[in-house]
Parts: structure tokens; sequence; C-alpha cells
């Protein structure tokens, strides 16, 4: 049986020998194990979980849809052990292919590294790269330039850069769509069992993208087990919520009879009294128990005379009663791996441990996989069995010791792994190691270990940064801010503000970085005109929720000038002259404009368009296009902002939010033209056509608009296919006033729909959404009480179906203008006159940039007026406008008003079809008056 656990034999057979009168039976062999085998100890009381397990695998293959089980349960609980019983079941037949995900205890400054470990378990070992990754693709019919598009984004996601995306930023969504498409692909050629281990332990991105793999849009014969302790559910309440292919197994405490059974079988002679003592000490978690009997195995006291103090309390005392068993190069192995982390390798281990040789630590690692501490993994690799093996080790070690093991550890990933795919982990080591030395009692300085922690935090923010994994980047980059030398924060600043979208925290990432040039002297002008011209397009082109002073940009615009003429690069000199554009539009009053000067501007953004269509930097081009376009909003210039949006379109190599930001544009101008219809479909089709670099995120008020124009139409199932899309976005921009105000129509059209369903769950999340934004924007300096109190009246107005929420006293200021037209329609569709106030705030609307505003402006009037004839044409010019459910609400009103039932069929066939609950039981209502 020893021989068994290192060595393969064939099957056993009968020979003779010489001098013996019976045959021998022998076991020829084969070779040594790759992996050495230790026996495991027996499950008990899981056969149910087992059972579900199995059954889902069924699923799996007869549906050939993906499953996704969580396993949540606390530390030693046995959800490891469930799980290797599992596989070891798993037919050979059905030809299941397992990988695995370990992520590690500081796993949530991990971006997506874990996943590499996941590729390496699909590939089977096969090298990681852009051919092979392509292969997989082209494999399973993908063309070869979507597979090398597609693996640019995997590689990308591991730190791994191809030449075609060496400068570009990928985006989140787009590496979520390949990392699903790939694990599709994968389970094409065979079925999949994928482990998450210790997610609880994972990155909010790496979170996010397990979610994503299992959506309703994957199709793939794939099993995936996450395992997590319950401070998953602490982090991600809604874990798996809502999802019809979501199983979670919570794995409770072994009964006292169970816990007896595992006993019984590992310690036969174990005294009655104290075998009742573990059952009672363990409170059924298997690992104390099986810690608590091995620990008496090992000191030999499992006999009659055992006394009950030989027992420790606790499941650290025993583990740690276990570690004090062991030899001092055992001890020395388990201390050094447990700062690599759970997993670590064998070269690692004879780079440390200097005063031990190769043969000592081959002689540790087999007596502690005897000892059931570590377990073997694929090559050279080991992992503690169970965490809190690494845990209790890591406790041992002095401040000093972990400081020095850390430095160590992270020289060798160095010189030893690839930069950019271990950055994070290496930034981690050396992080740490930094921040032990602060906490000593005599502080120490190490600047060796402080450069290169700066060095890996600034990659691997790098790294998150071009797989758009935003919050990530973001404290990579803080914290290498924390540790920096006051002459790197410049750029990191800057670092830190391209990481993210265009809202607040990344114009204070810019100002601070300016601030830093300033203090520098100010000598590099390219510098200062470039820092300068991001922190104005932040201004002028993004989204901040306190934009500053036109006074307070003209200044920065002057400065910006005068740097880039001293700097003289002729890139920067364009593109700061296409700024004059987006701040007229932001903050120069229509008024201010005269034809020649909106012309002037026109002129330069096309020659800088030129421009930079013959250097080929297209990020440049289709911002020099978008300032035309703003242009051409003064104009009023529909079609052209249309032609415009689809010249930046047709360049292929365009980056995600340039984009987005041409899709938008186009959509916009769709709706105010009143083509409401149009600006869906264009939005739409973005989403349905996505390519693998395309993200909902890029597309900032594109969704917005177009589930407003979906509310005012009927498309009302458009409304409901773009709110995930949106919801995703608005979970990425929470810590983002500036871009949350981008989506707010958005959620109102969604919360308006839902309500008028009466699908309740949909209207409570939608306003909780918007709840969130009124606080948001109640807490930023300088909104006033009253504005908010009126934004918050109209949305429970129309929530709760009640006009009484909207009282004459609620002030209107500039913030409530925006949503007056919304409370206008709302009361004119329950037959009440619009107040002065409020059609005030109506008038003082762009209406020629808002045609639903006229129609609806018209029926107000008639109902003011007291004129049926005149509500009656307002209603069908409404209609002609596109504003489908109001024309059909207010068809109701008109009814009731004059007894015309000929209204009611006519609104009654809209409503139908949208699913206006609300509405059509007010129509029967009046329906049964008129009778």
């Amino acid at each position: 049986d020893a021989a068994q656990t290192s060595f393969l034999f064939e099957e056993p057979r009968l020979i003779e020998a010489k001098g013996k009168r019976l045959p021998l039976r022998v076991f020829p062999l084969i070779g040594p194990r790759p992996t050495r085998e230790v026996s495991r100890p027996p499950l008990v009381g899981r056969k149910q979980d087992l059972m579900q397990l199995a059954l889902l695998k069924e699923r799996v293959l007869e549906e050939e849809r993906p499953q996704l089980v969580s396993i949540v349960a606390p530390a030693g609980t046995g959800k490891t052990r469930l799980l290797e019983e599992f596989l070891k079941r798993l037919d050979p037949d059905e030809d299941f292919q397992v990988a695995m995900v370990r992520c590690l205890p500081y796993g949530q400054t991990l971006t997506y590294w874990p996943l590499q470990g996941l590729l390496e378990g699909m590939m089977q070992g096969e090298k990681i790269a852009k051919a092979q990754i392509m292969r997989i693709f082209t494999d399973v019919s993908y063309n070869t330039s979507d597979a090398s598009r597609l693996a640019d984004l995997i590689l990308a996601t591991l730190g791994i850069e191809s030449d075609s995306h060496a400068q570009a930023n990928t985006d989140r969504e787009a590496i979520f769509n390949a990392w699903r498409l790939l694990i599709e692909a994968f389970s094409q050629l065979a079925p999949r069992v994928l482990v998450f281990e210790d997610l609880h332990w994972a990155s909010e991105s790496m979170l996010d993208l397990v979610e994503h793999i299992i959506n309703v849009r994957t199709h793939a014969r794939m099993l995936l087990i996450v395992l997590s302790r319950p401070e998953l559910l602490d982090r991600r309440p809604a874990w798996g919520g809502g999802r019809q292919n979501f199983t979670s197994i919570a794995l409770q405490p072994l009964t006292a009879k169970q816990t007896q059974d595992l006993i019984q079988q590992l310690a036969k002679t174990l005294p009655d009294n104290l075998r009742q003592q573990v059952v009672e000490r363990s409170g059924g978690n298997p690992f104390f128990a099986l810690e608590l009997i091995r620990g008496l195995i090992e000191r030999g006291k499992t006999g009659t005379h055992v006394s009950l103090d030989a027992l420790p309390d606790t499941v650290h005392a025993a583990v740690l009663a276990r570690l004090d068993m062991l030899s001092k190069t055992e001890r020395t192995l388990l201390q050094v791996a447990s700062v690599a982390s759970r997993s670590f390798r064998v070269r690692m281990l004879e780079a440390i441990m200097t005063d031990a040789t190769p043969q000592d630590i081959s002689s540790a690692l087999d007596d502690l996989l005897q000892r059931d501490i570590l377990a073997p993994t694929e090559g050279d690799g080991y992992t503690f069995r169970h965490i809190l093996f690494r845990d209790v080790a890591y406790g041992t070690l002095s401040r000093a010791e972990r400081m020095r093991l850390h430095s160590s550890i992270a020289s060798w990933l160095e010189a030893n792994a690839p930069h950019d795919s271990y950055a994070a982990v290496i930034a981690y080591h050396y992080r740490e190691a930094v921040q032990l030395a602060k906490q000593s009692a005599v502080p120490k300085k190490l600047p060796h270990e402080t450069e290169r922690a700066v060095y890996y935090l600034t990659r691997a923010g790098e790294v998150a940064s071009h797989a758009s994994a935003i919050n990530e980047a973001r404290t990579y980059f803080q914290q290498a801010l924390e540790i920096a030398p006051e002459s790197e924060h410049m750029h990191l600043y800057e670092l830190l503000g391209d990481s993210g979208t265009r809202g607040d925290i990344t114009a204070d990432a810019y100002k601070k970085a300016i601030v830093c040039w300033r203090n520098s002297g100010g000598s590099d002008a390219l510098m200062g005109t470039r820092l300068l011209r991001k922190l104005l397009i932040v201004y002028t082109r993004g989204s901040v929720s306190e934009r500053p002073t036109r006074e307070q940009v003209d200044e920065l615009r002057t400065e910006a000038n005068q740097l880039a003429e001293r700097a003289g690069n002729e890139d920067e000199q364009w593109r700061i002259r296409i700024l004059d554009a987006f701040y007229n539009n932001r903050y120069v009053p229509a008024a201010e404009n005269t034809q020649e000067d909106l012309e002037r501007m026109n002129a330069v953004g096309l020659a800088a368009a030129a421009y930079f269509e013959q250097r080929q930097d297209w990020s440049a081009f289709s911002e020099s296009l978008d300032s035309c376009a703003v242009l051409a909003f003064r104009f009023h210039r529909m079609n052209s902002i249309i032609e415009l949006a689809q010249r930046r379109l047709a360049v292929q190599e365009l980056s995600a939010y340039e984009r987005g930001d041409a899709t938008n544009m186009m959509g916009a101008a769709y709706f105010l033209l009143g083509d409401y219809a149009q600006s869906i479909a264009v939005i739409k089709n973005a989403l349905l056509n996505q390519r693998p670099d395309d993200a909902p995120i890029y597309l900032e008020t594109g969704p917005s608009n177009a589930m407003f124009a979906a509310y005012f139409n009927g498309q009302w199932d458009d409304v409901m296919f773009i709110a995930p899309f949106l919801k995703e976005v608005w979970e990425q921009v929470l810590d983002d006033l500036g871009a949350l105000m981008t989506m707010m129509s958005g959620y109102m059209a969604l919360l308006f729909v839902a309500a008028s369903r009466e699908d309740r769950p949909t209207s409570d999340a939608s306003n909780a959404a918007l709840e969130h934004f009124i606080q948001r924007l109640g807490n930023a300096e300088g909104n006033e009480k009253f504005a908010l109190e009126t934004f918050h009246a109209v949305l429970k107005a129309h929530q709760e179906d009640d006009v009484s929420y909207l009282s004459d006293t609620l002030a209107i200021d500039k913030l409530a203008e925006d949503i007056a037209p919304l409370w206008m329609m709302f009361l004119s569709e329950h037959g009440f006159v619009t107040p002065d106030s409020v059609e005030a705030a109506v008038i003082r609307q762009e209406i020629d940039l808002k045609r639903f505003i006229v129609p609806a402006y018209e029926i107000a009037r008639a109902l003011k007026s007291d004129d049926n004839e005149q509500l009656s044409e307002a209603i069908d010019g409404a209609e002609n406008a596109q504003l489908i459910v109001h024309a059909a609400r207010m068809r109701i009103v008109l009814a009731q008003r004059t007894g015309d039932r000929s209204q009611l069929d006519r609104a009654r066939e809209v409503l139908e079809r949208i699913q206006d609950r609300r509405f059509l039981r007010r129509l029967a209502e009046v329906e049964g008056v008129i009778k």
C-alpha cells in the first residue's frame, strides 16, 4: 500500500518462480505517479449533498446548459472534502475535464490573476500564447479575425499584451464576453467542471466575471462549482439570486452521531469518554474533529489512559499543537509557504530555504503529505490542505521574519515569473514588506522594497486599467501613492485619472496631478499642456457633479493654450484647439454665439480630424469629429451629427470609448429629431451586435435616452431589454456621481414602465437606484434641499400613481426644471390642469431640442382651456409625434370628458400591447361610467 502512494502499477498477474511451490502474484511497475497519492479521511454526513451535485452534473449533460453551484460554509465544514469525493466519482466515459481556480487570501487586491490557473487547467499544460488560444476559437468555427481579437482580450486579462493591443485599453464587458466565449469553446470540445475555491477572497471584478460567465446567454456543458465562506454573502447578499441555473448548498455541521462515526473510522481504540469530548469540542466541524484525532494519534495518546486535558480547546490550538510536533525543517517549510500564500512551488522553497538541501526539502514535503497538511497540485506545486494550516503557520512568524520572507519571495518572483502576469502578486509581497517595516517598534526604511513596490503597484494598476477593472486599478494607484516619493506623484495621479471614466474621480486625479506639476516648477510645458487638456476634456466632454465656473475654465484654457505654444507639440496644439467647441457647448449661452464663430470652430474640428487621420491617431480623430458634432447641436443640424457619427464608426481601430460615444451621439440625434424608434434601434443594435471590444459603459447616456424614448413611444419591451445593460454600468460607477447622472432618465423610464405594469420588484429596484442618486446628490456641496424634494415627489407620484404627492407648494429650481415636463404629463394623464409654476418651467426648456415637450405642452394647454376639440387635436398631434403612450392615456381622459367610447377603443389597443395594467384598469372604470 505504501508503494501505491508514489508509484503506478499494472494489473496483478501470476508468475512461476524457481524454488516456489505456488505461483507468485506480482504487480508490474509502470513508473512514478505524477503526484503522490495521499489517503484521505472518510466522507461522513454529506450523502445528500453528493447526490445534489451528481444531479446537477446530469442536467449539464442533458440540457447542454451551465449550472452554478455555490457551496457555502464556515472554515473546516468540509467543502473541499465534498468536492474531492464528487470529482473522484466522475465517470471517465463522460469525459469531464476539470480546472481549478484558487483565490488567494489577499485576492481582493488581485484583479483577474486567478484566471491564469483556470486557463492553465483548461489547456492541460499547453503553453498560454495567442496562437494556442486562437486555435481553441477556430476549432469551434470562429473566423480568424474574431479569434485574434478574443485571444487579445484573454491575454490582456492576464497582463500579457499583444502588439495589436499594446496601447489600447480594452473594456470590462469585452473581457467578460471573451472569457464566456472561451469557456463555451472549451465546453464544445468536452464537458467541463470549473472550480473556484475560496471565492470570498476574490476581487470585485473577479466576482462580476464569475456571475457573467453563468448568464443566460452562455451555452456550455459546464458545471461551475464555487467554494466559499459565508463572507461572500456579506459582500454579495444577492449572490446568484434570480438565476434559474443557480443552486446554493449550505453545508451544515455534522450531527453528534456523524462525528462519532468519523472518529470511529480513524481511531477505533479511543476511549468512550475521550471520543465524547472530541464530539463536543469539535461542534460538528469535521476538520476540527480530524485535527483533534490526528494530534492524539501523532502523540501516541489514543489508549485508555489518556486524560481529557490532552485535547486543545480551539481549532487554532489543535492545528498549532500538530505543527509543534514537526521537525525544524518541516516547520520552516510551512512558514515560508505560508508567506507565499496557499499554493507554492518547490523551486521557490529551494531558493528561500538556503539552510536546507533539496533532499531535506523533499523529505519534509513527503512527511507533510503523509500528515495530510499539504496536498500536491500540478507539476512541482503544492497547496495547504486547509487554509487554517497556512494561517496558523503564518501566525508563528515574527514581524521581522515576515518582512524578510515577503521581500525574498518578491525578489524570487521578479527573477522567475513573467512580470506583467505576476505584477499584482509581486506588488503585494513588496508592499507587505514595506508596511511591516513601518509597523516595527523602530520603523525601518526599506528603499529598495519601496521602489520595487511602487513600480509593481503601478504596473499592476496599468494591467488592471488595460483590462478595464476600474476599481482595482484605482486601488493599485492609490496604494502606490501612499508609499511613493513625491517626485512620482504627478505621474501616478495622471495614471489614476486615465484609469477611470470621465467623472468626478478622474477630474480630482487630474487636478492633483496639475498641483504636483505646479509644485515641481512647471518647467515641462508639454506635461502641463497634456494634464490641463485632460482635465478640460473631463469638464467639457465628461460628466462631473460639480462643474467649475466659466471663469475658472477660462483660466485653464488660457494657460493650456500658452503652454501648447511653448511646448511646440503639434498633436497637443490641435487637441487644445478643438477644446473650444466642447467648451462652447458646455459654457457659452447660445445667444453669445455668432454664425461666424461656430463655422470657425467647425472648420478647426474638420482640419484636426484630417490631421489625425493622416497620422492614424484614431482616438484624436474621433474626438475632433465629435467637436464638430457638438457644434452641430448649436446649429440644430441633427443629420450632420448622424453623418459625423457614422464616419467615426467606420474606423475599425476606434477605441471602445470613442465608438460608444459616437453611437451615443447618433442615438441622441435621432431622439432629438423625434424619431424615437430609430433612436432605440441605434442603441439596441449596438448592444445586440457588440464587438468583443465594445461595452455598454461607454455608451454613457445612450441606453438611458433609448429607454426614455421606448417609454414614450410604447416599445416597453425594449425598456426591459436595455435595463440589464444599464444596471451593469450603474454597478461600475456607483462612486462617481457625475457618471450616475447620465443614467437617471433610463432608471426613471424603467420605474415608470414597471409601475404601470404593476411589476413591484422591478419598480422597487429602480426606485432604490433613484433614491441612491437623490441621496448622493443631496450630499454634494451646493445642492438645495427643496430641489431634491421636488425630484423625489415626481418619482413617488409615478410609482404610487398618486397625484397628491405633487403639491403646488413644491418649488422648482434649475435641477427640477428637467423633470417639469414629466410632472406636466403625469397631471394631464390624470385629468388635472398643470400649475402655472410647472408650465413656466416647461416653457423654459429648449423646446426645439426636446420635441416631445411640444405636443405634451399642447395637451396641457387644451386641458387648461377646457377645450375638448383642441384636446382631441393635441392628442392626435402627440400620437403623430410618436408620443404613443401619452396619447393613449389622454384618450381615456378625453372619453371621460366627452363620453366618446371610440377614444377608449383606440386607447385599449395600445395599452394592451404594452401591458399598461394601471391605465387598462382606469379605462375599464371610465368605460363602466360611460355605459
